[in-house]
Parts: C-alpha cells; sequence; structure tokens
C-alpha cells in the first residue's frame, strides 16, 4: 500500500510546492504525517475519487478519515462508462459522501448505479446520463433524482431510455437548473418542454437536438419565457419554419446556436431572427437547403456577426463559389482588423519586442 501511494504522490507531483509556505512545512514538519489535515486535504484535493477509495482511504485510520472528508467530495466529479469495471464503481459509489458532477455513459446498469449513489452521496450539483438504460421504472428513478438532488444545476438526459412522458413532467421540479440536455429524447414532447420554460427560470443552456415533437409554438414558448437569459441553443429543425426562426431576435444573449434538419428556414428567418443577435459567436446551421448564397451572405456582412468566431454550414447546398468568397473576404477582413487593432495594445504594453 505504501508504494502505491508513493507511485500516485509521484503521478501528482504533490511536493512541499502544493502548499502555500514551504519553508514552513520543511522547516517544522519532518514527514507528511506531520501536516496538519488543511494541509493534507490541499494534496488529497489532487486525487480521483478512486484513488481516495482505492489506495489513500486505505493507508491508516487517519487517512481514512480525511479521504472521507465531504468537503473535499464536493469539488470531484466521477465517471462511469462502458469500459470501467462494476465492482471498483460499487466501491467508490458506495464510499461517496458527495460529488459535483456524476457522469454515466452508455451503461445498461445505470439504475443500480444512481441507486448506490442515493444511499451515500447527499450532495450532487451535476448529473450527466448519456445513452444509459434507466430500467422499466424510469419515473421512479427520476422521481428519486428530484428527490435526493432538488437543487441540481445540469441535468443531462442524452438518448436515454426508456423515457415517458410522466418522467418528463418531473424535471420542472428542479427549479435551479441551468443546463439542460434532453437531446435525443423520442417521446419528449412540446407540452414537456412548455413546463420547463415555465419551471426552470435560471436555465442557460437548452440542448433539443433530435427532439421531433417541437413545433413552431412550442420554440416560441422557450423564447418568451427563456430568451433574455439563453446562452446555448440547439434545437432539431425539421418541422420548424421562420415563424420559430424569426423569434430567435428575441435571445439577446444568445452566444451559441445550433439548428440541425433546418430545411424550412429561409432568409427571412435567418436575417430577421439570427441576424440581430449581437453576441453570437458559435452558428451551426444543417441542411438549410432553402438558404441562398446571397442571403448567407448578407447575413455574414451584418455588423452583430462581427462577432462570429465558429461558423458550420454543413449540407447548405445553395452556398455556391460566390457566397463562399463573400464569406472568405468577411473574416479575413475582421480578421485583419482584430490584428491591425491587437498590434498597437500590444507595442504599448510591451508585449511585442524587436525581432519579435
Amino acid at each position: 500500500m505504501t508504494s502505491a501511494l508513493l507511485s500516485l504522490l509521484e503521478e501528482k507531483r504533490v511536493t512541499s510546492d502544493t502548499i502555500s509556505k514551504p519553508s514552513l512545512v520543511t522547516s517544522k514538519f519532518k514527514s507528511i504525517n506531520d501536516f496538519p489535515d488543511e494541509l493534507l486535504l490541499k494534496i488529497l484535493s489532487h486525487f480521483r475519487p478512486e484513488e481516495l477509495c482505492l489506495v489513500i482511504a486505505q493507508v491508516c485510520e487517519r487517512w481514512n478519515a480525511l479521504a472521507r472528508d465531504v468537503t473535499l467530495w464536493k469539488s470531484l466529479s466521477y465517471r462511469c462508462d462502458k469500459y470501467s469495471e462494476f465492482s471498483k464503481d460499487v466501491q467508490v459509489l458506495a464510499e461517496a459522501p458527495a460529488l459535483h458532477s456524476f457522469i454515466i455513459d452508455n451503461r445498461d446498469d445505470a439504475f443500480q448505479l444512481l441507486e448506490l449513489l442515493f444511499d451515500s452521496c447527499g450532495c450532487l450539483k451535476k448529473l450527466n446520463l448519456r445513452f444509459c438504460s434507466l430500467s422499466e421504472d424510469s419515473t421512479g428513478l427520476l422521481a428519486s433524482i428530484v428527490a435526493f438532488y432538488p437543487n441540481l444545476e445540469e441535468l443531462t438526459l442524452k438518448g436515454c431510455f426508456p423515457l415517458t412522458e410522466a418522467g418528463y413532467s418531473l424535471i420542472p421540479r428542479l427549479k435551479k437548473l441551468s443546463v439542460l440536455d434532453l437531446s435525443h429524447s423520442e417521446e419528449l414532447s412540446g407540452k414537456a418542454v412548455r413546463l420547463i420554460a415555465e419551471s426552470c427560470q435560471h436555465l442557460k443552456k437548452l440542448n433539443l437536438d433530435d427532439v421531433r415533437k417541437i413545433s413552431d409554438d412550442d420554440v416560441v414558448h422557450i423564447i418568451k419565457k427563456l430568451g433574455s437569459q439563453l446562452i446555448t441553443l440547439i434545437l432539431d429543425g425539421e418541422d420548424l419554419t421562420d415563424v420559430a426562426f424569426s423569434n430567435l431576435s428575441n435571445c439577446v444573449r444568445l452566444q451559441e446556436l445550433e439548428v440541425s434538419f433546418c430545411d424550412q428556414m429561409t432568409n427571412k428567418g435567418l436575417l430577421k431572427g439570427i441576424g440581430s443577435l449581437q453576441q453570437l459567436h458559435s452558428l451551426h446551421l444543417k441542411k438549410g437547403h432553402n438558404l441562398t448564397a446571397r442571403g448567407l451572405s448578407m447575413f455574414l456582412h451584418r455588423p452583430a456577426m462581427a462577432c462570429m468566431v465558429c461558423l458550420n454550414l454543413s449540407e447548405c447546398s445553395s452556398l455556391d463559389d460566390y457566397g463562399l468568397e463573400r464569406i472568405a473576404n468577411r473574416y479575413w477582413l475582421l480578421c485583419t482588423s482584430a490584428f491591425s487593432s491587437a498590434i498597437p495594445q500590444a507595442i504599448e504594453s510591451g508585449a511585442v519586442q524587436q525581432g519579435v
């Protein structure tokens, strides 16, 4: 056990530099066991949950107690994927007094892992479940999540199954959610999304990709309730028209927008809805077949688009060489302007030196 601990310490490079006053450490303490608890907790904060449970906690009674300190665990994250050993996951989760975030990827036993978490972990801020089986009683499982972690700030249920309308109707009880990812949720209805928008008033990031039961009216309702605060919005545009897209202009703080299958978006929806977003820096429009090269060029030459740093126009088939040339010229001018304005500032600050 000692060799395993030393190996971990070497891997983490935990030395006296970890402590704020190394001279005091070297003069007053002869070994690491002489450190007060607060200094040892500072060192232990560099370790992963499995290292704390399977190695650190086995050293001695004192280290066992420190490895279970709730204040230490409140900043930790733990992840289970399809390559994780179930026995190790069981041991870690059974001993975790708290977690900042818990991630489960592509597991058929997600419900068992969550039940272990409920039994031991009294505090959780982020729960990310991706393409997991939630057992036949998925509604009961979601009810437990809401009951045990009512102050959850981030929830991902990406591609999880089976989920029903009754399960989705429990999400509005999580009043402090700021990030919600319900992408690839086949049974999610517009009605459930509306209830979420009405109740989760702190939402800033919302992912509804591949959610195909959302209508124009649903999107308009989401924007009415959350538009002033959303910074990320991801939609499946298969059944959406310019009615929904034009309303995006009310998302005044939006920084990232992604719309897949936006076949029914026209230049009107693009220019009226997205073209006025002053803070937008990332835009992904997939299959915008009705967007013309001229419309895209007009859109990108608007002053509001000066903040754009990421642009993905995959399968926008109307985009021709002329449109691409205008886009390239636009961003060349923006880059040149940004570089030119940065040089005087760099010179003034002394960052640019002769010969560099």
